[in-house]
């Protein structure tokens, strides 16, 4: 599901800054959600030819590649900024050369969250700027739209972040992020921990959220506890209906999965009027500063984000940079970090796997045979389905 705010008031979107995370006892790491605030400086996309001529401007010592991510919506929270890291890692690449002596290029345009606007941004950066490969597709929405089209076209399609996707094709598409299973099952291994016996599940109809909650419904159930309700919102109706059919069930823990940080607050929020002594726990998206910040005061959850190596020199450094450059703190640094993965990886392959202009298929078969490529993120291995074997870990939220 989509939550469209006006355009006036994503330009004024305030951000919070990142915190440094406490080791827990469980190995769980808990985030206080008190931060700076920070402007997020607005994206401006180019506007795309919509001629019948190609303009081929690649690899005359510059080499396009595309970025389709959501710019616009509430979803633009996470997308803006996956889009500033990989902006970043095109900058820093180009400081030290390029590739092979050509600089890249990212041009980048609105997927908003839309399969059918994904799919036109991404025919327009193949036609008129001659991409090279596509990062993005952070909505599994935007994957599914623009599946076929870098299939027809030969180009990858990269993701730094999208999980839960329905792909007709692995052909072409990859995804630097864990799988919803991996996440189902680092989930329900916490909750048995807990001795959570009794789950409510709420997620919007977004593939992404639908996905999650499926994974979860059928890991817990397979593991003998009992899925009391399993809630779906609709469009952009009310969240009230699922939340009293959620209280009346009793649960033990109510699991949220939804694509928007305003969606989950909004659910989090319902639930704080009815049910005082709720626990709760969701995915990534829930897990967002922008998402507890908006949902209210004394709220913990429990949640999942993509575990990255925080520790590591060149991540510390890379954030830092990230601050400097756009004058705020990053607030969803393992998106950042898989972005930048996602285009030095790239980078590497063009420089070293014998690439040459308008040949897709060698990228595809070089990520297709990457093992244990060292990255920020870890050791990058790409599955049969194209997906990379990165991990999950549990985080504590607490405001």
């Amino acid at each position: 599901m989509k939550q469209i705010f006006p355009y006036v008031l994503l330009l004024c979107m305030i951000f919070y800054g990142c915190i440094q995370l406490q080791p827990t006892s469980d190995g769980t790491t808990t985030e206080p959600s008190t931060a700076k605030a920070v402007v997020t400086p607005p994206v401006q996309p180019p506007k795309l030819n919509t001629s019948n001529t190609t303009t081929n401007i690649a690899w005359n010592g510059t080499i396009n590649v595309g970025f389709v991510g959501p710019l616009s919506g509430n979803a633009s929270y996470y997308g803006k900024q996956t889009h500033f890291a990989l902006q970043l890692a095109v900058d820093e690449i180009n400081e030290n050369g390029g590739i092979n002596g050509a600089k890249l290029e990212m041009i980048s345009t609105d997927g908003a969250c839309s399969s059918a606007i994904a799919k036109k941004s991404a025919e327009g950066l193949i036609k008129t700027y001659n991409v090279q490969v596509i990062f993005g597709g952070l909505c599994s929405e935007e994957i599914e739209g623009m599946d076929q089209v870098v299939k027809d076209n030969r180009i990858v399609l990269l993701s730094p972040s999208a999980t839960g996707t329905s792909k007709s094709t692995q052909d072409f598409v990859f995804t630097l992020s864990p799988s919803s299973t991996s996440a189902a099952e680092k989930l329900v291994s916490y909750a048995e921990k807990q001795n959570w016996i009794r789950a409510a599940i709420i997620t919007d109809d977004t593939t992404y959220a639908k996905t999650f909650g499926e994974a979860f419904k059928n890991e817990f159930n397979n593991r003998g506890r009992v899925v009391s309700t399993y809630q779906t919102i609709k469009g952009t109706g009310s969240v009230e209906t699922q939340v009293y059919s959620t209280k009346v069930t009793g649960p033990d823990v109510v699991v949220i999965f939804t694509q928007t940080p305003g969606r989950s607050a909004e659910v989090i929020k319902e639930l704080g009027k009815s049910m005082t002594n709720r626990t709760l726990a969701g995915g990534e998206i829930e897990t967002m500063l922008a998402t507890i910040d908006a949902a209210g005061k004394n709220i913990q959850l429990t949640g999942l984000r993509t575990k990255y190596n925080k520790n590591n020199t060149g991540t510390q450094l890379f954030l830092k940079k990230y601050e400097s450059k756009y004058g705020e703190t990053c607030t969803v640094p393992w998106m950042a970090v898989t972005a930048r993965d996602s285009l030095y990886l790239i980078a590497s392959i063009m420089k070293d796997g014998g690439y040459t202009q308008n040949d897709g298929d060698v990228i595809r078969n070089e990520l297709s045979n990457t093992k244990n490529w060292n990255g920020l993120s870890g050791n990058i291995t790409f599955d049969q389905n194209g997906d990379a074997a990165l991990e999950y870990e549990i985080v504590v939220i607490k405001s």
